[in-house]
């Protein structure tokens, strides 16, 4: 998510946190910036509109959602702590009304917004959601509420394509901490830590010094593992549906009620079996299933520019993987092209066979013009951030699968190209069968050809002895016609190079070979 060029809401904006982040939404160039606040408030900067809200007024809240014609990011940053105990059942409803259903509220009155842009709710929250600061419980047991609140649009959203995010703050400089005598972060360093943890695309934001501390325990253990695993049993289909809008008559209403009653029982029947197990196997598991080595970066950046031909390698974007995340830039690029080496491709969600495990041997290093970045490319980066999330592999392909069904993914909206000229690619052999791998030396470029047959284009698919021949030595015996694969919307028709260019580009790249055929055996080009 990057800052520049979007559209950002912010609530609770004319002091603390709430103004510095508005600040900083328009250092990093952000298009308009929304500042709900409940006074009148004006800033000099004519990309900054505000907007009288209090969260907890339904009737403003309304009134702002009219006033926004398009919405990319929504920062929930309105709070209260009042610095009271649980002497009296009205204090702790008072944080609640704010700090909960002020969120609540907010959420999801922009939400129609958010999906419509793909875009993400930041609710800025506390440690204090993590672990009770005694001296003020309201406000802790309010932010422990909102986190798990947090926590549930997440896993329920996903279907949106909107992504949510949590802000665990340590003590900041604020009017609502001046009372304590403790180390306190600037509102603006901690505005930059959030900004800069959503660009990241953190799911959990530790934007200052101390929280920073605890984020590397908590994003392995057992508590964030347990989390993981049971968003993996939302149903994303029927939370599609049942967030869509496009169900109004009661009928249809009651027959989604009735289907959703029945897939809870069959859930909450997963969930106890799940708790038979302990949460520290439970972390286990869900690492094991999820990791994958790094590649050497500088040889995962040269094997990415690989999949290009030579004059869009300087100035295409590049990406890499960090398995505890999923892609994230390495260098951009001002040619529109885009590319990076899948560990898990497109192809592994073909087919009826199972996805058993998340394989550590596949390479898969691919390209995409911009037409192909904003339609293709996203199938690749939302399984690469799935399985570092912890998704099981077989729960990842019934996901991606049903996302083709429901056109959640669109065809691409023009004719264009994706490159994979890399002299090595090691995924599987026939995904529509089985689920067989194989290492190749087989530079190809790719077509987009959505809903066409391979008849209508004469596609001529390589003869059994073509394909034997390239089991054996990784490579076709001559160059095969044009053919076409990943039928549907998403098509692609496959135009291999010929001998003396594979020769050439494998001849090239000897140094980059050696490497990783020194990493893995498997990545060993066959003789």
């Amino acid at each position: 998510m990057n800052i520049e060029n979007k559209t950002i809401l912010i609530t609770g904006a004319n002091r603390g946190i709430g103004r510095a982040l508005v600040e900083e939404a328009l250092k990093r160039g952000a298009k308009r910036v929304y500042a709900g606040t409940r006074q009148p408030f004006t800033h000099s900067d004519r990309r900054v509109t505000q907007l009288t809200l209090d969260v907890t007024n339904a009737a403003q809240i309304q009134d702002a959602v009219k006033k926004v014609e398009a919405l990319d990011i929504l920062i929930n940053n309105a709070g209260v702590d009042l610095h009271e105990d649980l002497s009296e059942r009205a204090n702790l409803e008072r944080h609640l009304a704010v700090n909960l259903f002020g969120t609540y509220g907010v959420s999801q009155a922009f939400l129609p917004l958010v999906a419509r842009s793909q875009g993400a709710v930041v609710n800025v929250l506390s440690l204090a959601a993590l672990a009770s600061v005694p001296f003020t419980p309201a406000y802790s047991i309010s932010k422990a509420a909102a986190f798990s609140l947090t926590q549930s649009l997440r896993a329920f959203w996903a279907a949106r394509g909107v992504k949510v995010h949590a802000v665990m703050a340590g003590p900041v400089d604020t009017d609502m901490t001046r009372y304590l005598d403790i180390p306190k972060f600037s509102a603006e360093s901690v505005a930059r830590g959030i900004l800069d943890g959503l660009e990241k695309g953190d799911e959990d934001i530790f934007p200052d010094p101390m929280s920073e501390s605890i984020a590397e325990g908590w994003r392995s253990g057992a508590t964030k593992a347990l989390e993981r695993q049971f968003a993996a049993y939302m149903p994303q289909s029927e939370a599609k549906v049942a967030l869509s809008g496009d169900t109004n008559d009661w009928d249809s209403m009651r027959r989604l009620k009735a289907k959703g009653a029945r897939m809870r029982k069959i859930l909450t029947a997963s969930v106890i079996l799940a708790l038979l197990f302990s949460t520290t196997a439970s972390a286990q598991n869900t690492e094991k299933t999820r990791r994958l080595e790094p590649l050497p970066r500088d040889l995962e950046i040269q094997l990415a520019l690989s999949a290009l031909p030579p004059h869009l390698r300087d100035n295409a974007t590049v990406y890499v993987l960090n398995p505890d995340k999923g892609f994230e830039v390495a260098r951009k690029g001002t040619n529109g092209f885009h590319t990076f080496v899948a560990r898990t491709g497109d192809d592994s969600f073909r087919g009826t066979w199972l996805l058993k495990e998340y394989r550590n041997d596949i390479l898969y290093p691919i390209s995409f013009d911009e037409a192909g970045a904003k339609t293709q490319m996203p199938v690749f980066f939302d399984a690469a951030a799935m399985q570092a999330k912890g998704i099981p592999s077989e729960e990842l392909k019934k996901i991606i699968q049903e996302r083709y069904k429901t056109s959640y993914y669109k065809a691409p909206e023009r004719a264009g190209v994706s490159y994979m000229l890399s002299p090595i690619l090691r995924t599987y052999v026939n995904p529509d069968a089985n689920d067989s791998v194989a290492t190749s030396n087989i530079p190809h470029v790719m077509y987009y050809a959505p809903n066409v047959s391979n008849d209508e284009m004469g596609g001529a698919m390589p003869t059994p002895e073509q394909f034997a021949y390239y089991m054996q030595h990784g490579r076709w015996p001559d160059t095969p016609y044009p053919f076409l694969i990943l039928h549907g919307p998403h098509g692609y028709m496959v135009q291999f190079r010929g001998a003396e260019e594979r020769d050439a580009i494998t001849k090239q790249y000897e140094g980059m070979l050696a490497r990783l055929c020194k990493i893995k055996e498997a990545w060993c080009l066959p003789h």
